[in-house]
């Protein structure tokens, strides 16, 4: 007997179906990635107090701090040394490894000293 998709205990797939469309493949991932985002935390005024105060001194003496930034329903963080604050724009200058980049304060969730 010879053996097909159709013989009883017999595992066969069908060549067709061992592929998959690239289209399909993007939907599964933003389908499944938007499982997962998160609501930007809403902090209360002692929360912003703390992350003030932390950002002074890591802005007065230049130590690095570990940033959590909520950017596109995740929250992000990153190591980095602020160099300054515009409060014209409210964004922090801060220096990653070797290059400079621009945060708004609106988005930072968390501070801590590194």
């Amino acid at each position: 007997m010879k053996i097909n998709k159709l013989t009883k205990n017999q595992n066969l797939r069908w060549e067709s179906s061992r592929m998959m469309l690239p289209e399909h493949t993007e939907k599964i991932i933003s389908h499944n990635s938007r499982k997962e985002l998160i609501d930007k935390p809403i902090l209360d005024e002692q929360k912003w107090m703390e992350i003030n105060d932390l950002l002074t001194i890591a802005i007065e003496d230049y130590v690095p701090v570990y940033l959590s930034i909520y950017h596109l329903g995740n929250v992000i963080e990153k190591k980095c040394y602020i160099n300054k604050f515009n409060p014209i724009t409210k964004n922090l200058s801060v220096i990653l490894d070797t290059d400079t980049e621009e945060i708004s304060i609106k988005n930072i969730v968390d501070v801590r000293m590194a």
